[in-house]
């Protein structure tokens, strides 16, 4: 399985290496569930597992859902958000969810208000329809939406026992609507009642601002590459 270094996305000093499979077909559950279980992370058909030797502080989190338990700030957050609709549906590309994701990597990841010419428009479609649009068939997409209209989509990789939250993308005016956090917290719950054993959340940085709400969701246990193992980081729910 070859590997690739580049500039590290998190620490403008170092450098960053990953394993990269590619599978043009999908492989069966038993085996996407064995890379999930690995610390593989998806996007498309490509599954990159982090190999950094001089640093390893990106670790794999997942929730084992029979021990999650909703914290309270979280009970107040789905009272606030109560008038929302929830759906699971297949992933389907429409004019409004591509406008969506749009918007959000403007204001999200990008910070801007600035509009894109052709080409760099046409990078951020196909780099959307690799990340929410090329997927295995057990695929899911979870949208909350206020009178029909989706604020926000969270893609998900269901397989075997196991979740994996794969990308969300939501409307960024509703930020009182902590959107993000719904998404992932709505998913949980979803994954609970499916009688599911595992919820991957993906690669996280202890200390990252774009990686601390991943730590709100409790217990969970981290992946260190190093060894392999997942192992309890936190078995206290969050206040």
């Amino acid at each position: 399985m070859p590997t690739f270094e580049d500039a590290c996305e998190y620490f403008s000093d170092r450098r960053s290496s990953q394993r990269i499979a590619y599978l043009p077909q999908y492989a069966n559950d038993k085996i996407l569930e064995s890379l999930m279980q690995m610390g593989f992370r998806r996007s498309g058909q490509y599954f990159y597992q982090k190999t950094c030797d001089l640093c390893q502080e990106c670790v794999g989190l997942r929730i084992p859902l029979q021990d999650f338990q909703l914290s309270q700030s979280q009970k107040r957050l789905l009272k606030k958000n109560a008038s929302l609709e929830v759906s699971i549906l297949q992933p389907q590309e429409t004019d409004y969810k591509t406008e969506l994701y749009l918007e959000y990597q403007k204001k999200t990841h990008l910070d801007t208000d600035s509009l894109w010419n052709n080409h760099e428009l046409e990078k951020m479609l196909q780099t959307m329809r690799q990340q929410v649009y090329t997927h295995p068939n057990s695929s899911r997409e979870l949208c909350v939406s206020l009178n029909g209209n989706i604020l926000g989509v969270i893609l998900l990789d269901i397989v075997g026992s196991s979740v994996s939250a794969v990308y969300s993308f939501y409307d960024p005016a509703h930020k009182q609507k902590s959107l993000g956090t719904y998404l992932v917290l709505q998913s949980l719950l979803w994954a609970t009642k499916e009688k599911i054993e595992y919820f991957y959340m993906g690669l996280y940085l202890q200390g990252h601002k774009k990686m601390n709400y991943k730590n709100r969701f409790r217990p969970y246990e981290t992946l260190n590459i190093g060894d392999s193992k997942w192992k309890k980081a936190c078995v206290e729910k969050e206040g």
